[in-house]
């Protein structure tokens, strides 16, 4: 037994051994935990990235770089795929397993190689070499003295040399000659080619002609020609003869194809043009992955990898949506009566009876928001135990930094008047790591900024979403006040800064910013240019103002922006 156990130890040294000496030998790309990737393996999955067709989850990858996304996709997946099995029986993974190898052979040998494979393309090249030969005139050389050396030099006189024109050259020339000797022009198209009374048929005009015919629509010249040599039959023009129930596509396979489309977009196929011609993809994915299989196209290296990384997607996207999301949703309240203040930001006015499914909308999207929030916390706490590192550095992303060192950065170029990088900064602060005390001060700190820039309404978004995900309640009033403050100041809207401040004084009266909020309230509508003029105000009423109260803040962090300008 204990024998027996040190074999297979120094089996699986072996094959570690191998893998690593392979992975060497490739452009090493990013490390996940023991696992080193290559730059292949992300070009495979930038390709089936951009062609996945179902919709993801509303929070994962979300607004990840694709870099990222690859990185935690694949931590994920190490945790999600226990009991998965059962994904590969639905249609949904069925049909994506028609879609990615169809996809490709469509647009590697279709669209590339117009119907014609790699290995049949340089097959046609090696047998036809010759005709490729090309015959150049080339000066010839003699020695020279130079010196100590002796160097060529041109002479008048010139040579014959002989070379073959490379492959990539020639390719699409191959291509057309295979497809117009392996699919000739049918008679009707020949009698149109030929003017009435040519006798003298150019037919290399007439195959060209007919190539550039079907070249704009190979997808479904091969569609019919492929339909033809599976079933033995004439491409019927009736839809009816293929779909339906019973027939090679039916209205199950339909449904499970609209349900990769959002729901607006899938009333566009339910007329008879758009039912058809959605029925004709899938027609077109299940004959040419067919066609892939039985030439082994679906076993290429690249076909296997990018259907690998969808199958990962596959697994993560229903681990996020049936057992994370439910996760990071307990405990979570989203303030219904702040996204009231959120929707009149975007569109309702105080006072007026607001559009109940308008309100509803908005305190969802926030609910979505937080909800991603908390899901990046729990990935991020996966990730820093699995351990990443990328290994090029010109592909890494911004979730392998310590925000508080980027808060720090993006403060030192504030002082530095550079409030441009500054609040770049600061924005990814807050899009890599809002699940940090330092992402969420990022939004105010944008805010700030955006205001002394003019940018009113963005400032206000982001205080506004301060307000509604932070857990901080200690800054609603500030928050508040800064909110109640543009909308007087900057954007002539008494009505809205007049429920913010109202909403200081019945919420938190015993904030350090209530006095000056009632008492902008008594003077909405007046012209006043500063906080200081409306201390001034104040001192002539006879009320006391404390200069370290935090009003003064206010106005230092409006003179600092100032700085930027």
């Amino acid at each position: 037994m204990h024998r027996r156990v040190l074999l297979l130890a120094g089996i699986f040294t072996v094959l570690t051994v191998c893998v690593c000496q392979k992975v060497e030998k490739e452009d090493r790309f990013v490390k996940i935990g023991w696992r080193t990737m290559s730059r292949e393996d992300f070009d495979a999955f930038m390709k089936m990235q951009r062609q996945y067709p179902s919709a993801l989850s509303s929070v994962f990858p979300g607004d990840r770089s694709p870099a990222t996304f690859m990185v935690e996709l694949e931590i994920l997946y190490r945790r999600a795929r226990w009991g998965s099995g059962r994904l590969k029986k639905t249609a949904d993974w069925q049909w994506k397993k028609h879609y990615f190898p169809a996809q490709l052979y469509i647009q590697q040998v279709i669209a590339e190689n117009a119907g014609f494979t790699d290995e049949q393309i340089e097959k046609y090249y090696h047998a036809h070499i010759d005709s490729y030969e090309v015959v150049k005139q080339v000066p010839v050389m003699r020695d020279s003295v130079a010196g100590d050396s002796v160097i060529q030099v041109e002479t008048d006189s010139t040579r014959d040399s002989t070379y073959h024109r490379p492959l990539a050259e020639v390719r699409n020339q191959i291509a057309e000659k295979l497809f117009t000797s392996t699919y000739p022009p049918d008679s009707a198209f020949w009698v149109d080619a030929v003017a009435p009374g040519d006798s003298s048929v150019d037919t290399s005009l007439v195959l060209s002609r007919w190539y550039r015919r079907w070249r704009r629509d190979l997808p479904n010249f091969f569609m019919r020609k492929e339909y033809e040599r599976q079933t033995g039959e004439p491409f019927p023009d009736s839809l009816e003869a293929w779909y339906g129930e019973g027939k090679l596509i039916t209205p199950a396979d339909m449904d499970a194809i609209l349900s990769w489309l959002s729901e607006d977009r899938r009333e566009s196929y339910t007329n008879e043009s758009g039912k058809r011609y959605l029925a004709e993809w899938l027609l077109k994915w299940k004959l040419f992955s067919a066609r892939a299989r039985e030439i082994g196209f679906d076993k290429k290296k690249d076909v296997r990898e990018v259907l690998d990384w969808a199958w990962k997607l596959q697994v993560v996207n229903n681990f996020v949506e049936n057992k994370l999301v439910p996760r990071a949703e307990k405990g979570i309240t989203i303030d219904t009566a702040m996204c009231l203040y959120a929707y009149w930001d975007k569109r309702g006015t105080p006072g007026v009876t607001p559009d109940s499914a308008a309100v509803a909308e908005t305190v969802e999207e926030y609910h979505t928001q937080k909800v991603g929030i908390v899901l990046d916390r729990i990935i991020a706490k996966m990730r820093s135990k699995t351990g990443v590192k990328f290994l090029q550095s010109d592909w890494k992303d911004e979730k392998d930094r310590d925000p508080a060192v980027m808060m720090a950065e993006a403060d030192s170029l504030l002082a530095a008047n550079e409030s441009r990088k500054a609040e770049s900064t600061y924005r990814d602060v807050y899009k890599y790591f809002p699940y940090t005390e330092h992402g969420m001060k990022a939004l105010t700190e944008m805010a700030k900024i955006q205001t002394e820039k003019g940018k009113y309404r963005d400032a206000i978004r982001n205080y506004r979403t301060h307000v509604i995900l932070s857990e901080e309640a200690g800054r609603q009033c500030n928050t508040f006040f800064m909110i109640g403050f543009i909308y007087d100041e900057y954007l002539s809207k008494p009505e809205h800064a007049e429920v913010h401040y109202k909403w200081i004084l019945k919420n938190t009266p015993e904030c350090e910013l209530a006095d000056d909020a009632e008492f902008m309230f008594l003077h909405l509508d007046e012209p006043m240019t500063s906080v200081e003029e409306l201390q001034a105000e104040a001192r002539r009423q006879g009320r006391n103002i404390d200069d370290t109260e935090p009003v003064e803040e206010v106005v230092e962090e409006k003179d600092e922006g100032e700085m930027d300008e």
